[in-house]
């Protein structure tokens, strides 16, 4: 149902569905929760979940450097594509 709803570009509702149904499940919707935050312009806490991401485990993933470029890119316009170039 949250990738329905980021497919409709429902963002908040997704967010708000992360939230409620999935606040204790083993089930880590920790990208699609990053990309919502992203989509609906609140840049710090995408930008702090996905650095606790990264910190975790997942700091090579090709997926979380790329949603970190568009973040890096919707933070400071003028370093588009940098952030990408640097992590590869």
């Amino acid at each position: 149902k949250v990738v329905t709803l980021i497919r409709l570009e429902k963002y908040k509702d997704a967010l708000t569905m992360i939230a409620r149904q999935f606040r204790n499940s083993d089930i880590d919707l920790s990208y699609e929760k990053i990309y919502c935050y992203y989509r609906t312009n609140q840049l710090a806490p995408a930008m702090e979940l996905l650095q606790e991401l990264k910190s975790k485990n997942a700091s090579n993933d090709p997926s979380l450097l790329y949603l970190e470029a568009q973040l890096v890119s919707a933070i400071e316009p003028d370093t588009v594509g940098t952030a990408t170039h640097i992590s590869w």
